[in-house]
């Protein structure tokens, strides 16, 4: 979280803007009505306010990505 972090900067010439985010998922019925299989992804490409603050993170974005198996009884 940006504001964990606590990035900011004072003299605002970093601008306000974050970023992008893109978000997608796939669910896939393993076992019919007993186990599922999701696979997700999330990507923050980063803006202006991102690429420039004072001790912001390095590169142009930042990728999650997941899997998870639910079982339904």
């Amino acid at each position: 979280s940006w504001v964990i972090a606590k990035l900011r900067d004072p003299s605002g010439q970093s601008g306000d803007f974050i970023g992008h985010t893109l978000d997608g998922r796939a669910r896939y019925w393993v076992l019919p009505d007993s186990l599922r299989l999701e696979l997700g992804a999330s990507a923050l490409i980063y803006g202006e306010f991102a690429k420039d603050v004072p001790g912001g993170p390095d590169g142009d974005g930042t990728l999650f990505g997941y899997a998870q198996l639910t079982f339904t009884f």
